[in-house]
């Protein structure tokens, strides 16, 4: 059976995350891709993915959550700024750092999520 864009855009967040937190720039650019990829299809539903990104928001891998609310900035933002602050809190350095610096750019209006 063909892999869901869910279960790719979860396995390519992890990667991701890993990339990140191992410094190995050729995963993290790879994983970056493929989550690239991923968002374009699971944008194609007819809720635009705000469903599945909300459902990530309990994961238990702080990377999922932070790129799912991030995703979410636009829709569901009082949900998705909890969440990033969580992970900003409570998330390994690298993440809580990346998580902290998407709240920052959010909320001076410098960042842009389709």
């Amino acid at each position: 059976m063909a892999e869901s864009v869910q279960d790719r855009f979860i396995e390519a967040v992890r990667q991701h995350g890993r990339g990140i937190v191992e410094g190995d720039a050729p995963m993290t650019n790879k994983a970056h891709k493929n989550i690239m990829l991923a968002v374009k299809e699971i944008r194609e539903a007819p809720d635009r993915g705000e469903s599945f990104f909300m459902s990530l928001l309990t994961n238990e891998n702080a990377c999922v959550v932070k790129w799912a609310a991030a995703y979410l900035l636009p829709y569901k933002p009082a949900e998705a700024v909890v969440a990033l602050q969580t992970v900003a809190e409570t998330g390994p350095p690298l993440i809580a750092f990346g998580a902290e610096m998407t709240l920052k750019e959010w909320r001076a209006g410098r960042l842009k999520i389709d």
